[in-house]
């Protein structure tokens, strides 16, 4: 039996269908990926921020379910996941009102970033670590500013000891020049040369 009519088609159109199909299983694999390796960011981003806390001391840190909380007294800060990927929201205390989040900058590799909205600004950003985070410390928990002035005192090298001015060096032209008296110093010009032998 011959060939049936419409073969040659429905061979090549079933082969475009099975590459479109492979594609999409790739791209599927691939945003699983994506995804996976962005929660793993956020959550090492949540480790981060509770050790930061611990180390700071005098705050409150705990997990509620996925969300991190940072207190202190009656203000706090809550990061809740957002969405499926590594974006976080930010909750505190006088943040009514106003969208603020965390995500990572794929221009700044992958480094998180915080976003705000301000009236009549627009968008902010400001990278988390470390500017970021001093910043969101000090408006929502009012913690103290660490500022330049004010210097880690056990980074911060050692400010040098002030070194004496050294003398001037000697003038090496010194010994060519004739003797004078303080009253006909500025009249006679310094010798041009050595002087000459008497015969």
């Amino acid at each position: 039996m011959g060939e049936r009519r419409g073969s040659k088609l429905a061979e090549r159109m079933k082969a475009k269908l099975d590459e479109e199909e492979a594609a999409r299983a790739r791209a599927i694999a691939e945003r699983e990926r994506a995804l996976s390796k962005a929660r793993a960011a956020r959550d090492e981003l949540f480790d981060d921020l509770e050790a930061f806390a611990a180390v700071v001391g005098h705050l409150a840190c705990a997990r509620q379910g996925e969300n991190l909380v940072i207190r202190k007294g009656e203000r706090f800060i809550e990061c809740a996941p957002m969405g499926e990927g590594d974006r976080v929201r930010l909750t505190f205390t006088g943040s009514e009102g106003h969208e603020h989040r965390l995500y990572r900058e794929a221009a700044l590799e992958h480094r998180w970033v915080w976003s705000f909205t301000r009236p009549h600004r627009g968008e902010e950003r400001l990278p988390l670590f470390d500017s970021g985070l001093e910043e969101l410390l000090v408006l929502a928990l009012e913690l103290p500013r660490i500022t330049p002035a004010d210097p880690d005192p056990i980074t911060a090298p050692p400010k040098p000891s002030r070194v004496p001015a050294a003398a001037p060096a000697p003038d090496p032209f010194a010994a060519f020049s004739e003797p004078t008296s303080p009253d006909t110093a500025s009249d006679i010009p310094p010798a041009r040369g050595p002087a000459k032998r008497n015969l």
